[in-house]
């Protein structure tokens, strides 16, 4: 009898404790009030942006001098060695550039298979449409691009997310005319047709697992964090998503450049999600509070300690391809990196180490 009621205890407790998270020296709670200063000036020298190359072969970086000059550059060996990333420049130079009457706008190929890529034919005193290929670009194929449930067709604004696995389906961060909001939507037949999935943010977040892509998770609205197991079809709230929403940031006294006393409660924007391809549990937001962690799934968060005490001061996240402990951060001022998951970091100056 008694070694029968330590057997069920045992189990008890090992059942209980799988659904909590171990905090790390390096993290913090995120149920701790944590106080930061006002956002940094948007002019602040090298704000950086990184995210994984189409192929998910090489991290790419984005850097903005003060000079609003913008340049790219690509690391295969976790941001050791850079080196400039002619492909990425012409892409976002004909995304930044005023199109003209007749111009074709390129998108990335999908990294499930290089061979289909989507483009869009701009008319200003008419109608744009895109277009989709399966053959690497010989051939193209007008997209119908109809909503469901809607009559008006999708908005060719937006940001696009791809499946890792499925060629042809295909996510869209856009304008849902029916509900007057923006909405994440999903496609699974190249842009023919697009069901909504939620109701999105303004900044556009989404991330789908590469070892397990029923699971996804995705920003909603005022700073909420959803998650999906079942590859987009039914969404729920996060654990502890109250606490992801809010963030404290203390303002300058009235008048004086010096920090004040009070601060105010700012929704959570949630800029970007990295699922770490090894670990389906162990997922990093980059979020106008910092780095946030979970290593159960999504149950519970800490956030990781970066020296960053500014809001709003990260703006990417992307984890090494084939080197999960490796995560890369854009900020404010510049790029950071950990190599033990985000338990110590330093500054990496890119510049210094491009390839000759």
């Amino acid at each position: 009898m008694y070694i029968a009621l330590m057997m069920i205890l045992s189990l008890f407790l090992l059942c209980c404790g799988s659904s909590t998270s171990v905090i790390p020296d390096c993290g913090t709670d995120i149920s701790v009030k944590r106080i930061l200063e006002e956002p940094p000036i948007p002019d602040e020298p090298e704000r950086v942006s990184v995210e994984l190359r189409f192929d998910n072969k090489a991290i790419v970086v984005t850097i903005a001098g003060t000079d609003r000059k913008t340049t790219y550059f690509y690391s295969q060996d976790g941001g050791n060695t850079w080196f400039h990333d002619a492909l990425y420049q012409k892409l976002r130079a004909w995304q930044t550039h005023v199109l003209r009457d007749g111009e074709v706008l390129p998108w990335s190929p999908n990294p499930a298979d290089p061979a289909v890529r989507y483009r869009t034919i701009h008319f200003p005193e008419q109608k744009s449409y895109n277009e989709r290929s399966t053959d690497g670009g010989k051939n193209w194929t007008r997209m119908k691009g109809l909503i469901e449930g809607c009559t008006a067709e999708i908005d060719k604004g937006g940001a696009y997310f791809y499946h890792p696995r499925d060629r042809l389906t295909l996510y869209l961060n856009s304008f849902l005319p029916c509900l007057n909001s923006e909405v994440m939507f999903v496609s699974v037949d190249g842009g023919d047709s697009f069901r909504p999935m939620y109701e999105a943010a303004g900044s556009p977040a989404l991330a789908i697992s590469q070892s397990n892509p029923q699971v996804m998770y995705g920003a909603g609205t005022a700073g909420s964090l959803l998650k999906s197991t079942d590859g987009g079809k039914l969404w729920d709230l996060v654990g502890q998503n109250d606490l992801i929403r809010k963030t404290y940031v203390r303002r300058a006294a009235a008048g004086s450049e010096a920090p004040g006393k009070l601060f105010d409660e700012w929704p959570t924007d949630i800029d970007d999600i990295a699922i770490d391809p090894v670990d389906v549990n162990r997922v990093y937001l980059a979020t106008s509070k910092g780095i946030l962690c979970t290593e159960n799934g999504g149950d519970t968060w800490f956030i990781l300690n970066t020296g960053i005490e500014k809001a709003r001061a990260i703006h990417s996240v992307v984890i090494a391809p084939g080197q999960p402990d490796i995560l890369l951060v854009g900020t404010y001022k510049g790029l950071m990196r950990s190599t033990d998951r985000g338990c110590h970091w330093e500054w990496i100056d890119v510049m210094s180490r491009v390839h000759k």
